[in-house]
């Protein structure tokens, strides 16, 4: 019984799988050779705008094709993507409807192009301006590691382009954010990319700026007795001490800087209770000092 079974699957060996790759040849033959229909979801490029005009609003920016052809033409398509590229070489300001047109599908194939949805494209075209805006180049430091950036110079000039209505409210636009992260010269010059507004509808020229930082160290100072101001108040308040040590970090240059005056201790006194409360104060520091400590921490507040 078992011989049987043996020679019923491994007798006439190469007969039989001679038979399954002709099977399987003629299948294929018959699926590439079968005409077929099938749909797809492509994008819409549009082209040939005027130079004058800007999209500002589109109700699709993809279509549903459907298309005939052998099933080798489909296995084609599936590393040659069609495209539906939209000529606007005609469009004017305002509203604009066209109707979508079997002669703008791009393929390297011969399948028949049988339907598009929707039929029409619809966009609103505006009058496109441009001008040149000053950019901001936003930057982070790296207070681990001690440095500052302490001045910072964008060092092209951009053009921006974009809806005529929308480029009068916009004076500047700023670049990626600039990190000084192991960063061990005093100088630098980076390559940032401008962020636009609404990518879609504005364009930079050019679209990445050279922007030049000046870098120092870390240092740090302490400030001995200043002065802590009590906000007004209708209650009798004392407070001890009177004047505290602060130290804080930040640039060389900086902090050589920095008047008494600049740095603020305040308590404020309201919603305190009758009596003794040990509350610490507001420190307000100028832009980009850090503080390091504040002797006291905690300040007796008396209301009476």
């Amino acid at each position: 019984m078992f011989k049987r079974i043996l020679h019923f699957f491994f007798g006439n060996l190469l007969f039989k799988i001679f038979a399954i790759i002709l099977a399987i040849s003629i299948w294929l033959l018959a699926v590439l050779v079968r005409p077929q229909t099938e749909s797809f979801i492509i994008p819409i490029a549009y082209s040939d705008l005027p130079n004058d005009l800007v999209i500002t609003k589109y109700n699709t920016n993809k279509i549903i094709i459907t298309l005939h052809g052998r099933g080798s033409d489909f296995i084609k398509l599936q590393f040659h993507k069609p495209v539906y590229q939209l000529n606007l070489s005609m469009a004017k300001q305002g509203l604009n409807r066209i109707k979508l047109t079997p002669d703008e599908l791009i393929t390297t194939t011969p399948v028949l192009l049988k339907s598009v949805s929707p039929e029409y494209a619809e966009f609103v075209a505006e009058e496109l301006e441009r001008k040149i805006v000053s950019i901001i180049a936003p930057y982070r430091h790296d207070v681990q590691k001690g440095r500052y950036i302490t001045n910072i110079e964008v060092q092209d000039t951009v053009v921006l382009s974009g809806p005529a209505e929308q480029m009068q409210f916009l004076k500047q636009v700023t670049t990626e954010s600039l990190f000084i992260t192991d960063i061990a010269k005093s100088q630098m010059v980076r390559k940032l990319k401008v962020v636009l507004p609404d990518t879609a509808f504005f364009q930079a020229t050019p679209e990445s700026v050279n922007v030049l930082a000046n870098i120092e160290k870390e240092t740090t100072k302490t400030f001995s007795g200043i002065k802590v101001n009590i906000l007004l108040s209708q209650k009798d308040v004392t407070v001890k001490p009177k004047t505290a040590d602060i130290t804080v970090r930040g640039a060389v240059n900086q902090m050589q800087a920095i008047q008494d005056s600049e740095i603020i201790l305040k308590i404020n006194p309201s919603g305190l209770t009758a009596g003794e409360n040990n509350i610490p104060a507001e420190i307000i520091l100028p832009k980009n000092i850090f503080l390091v400590i504040c002797e006291p921490k905690m300040f007796n507040v008396k209301i009476k």
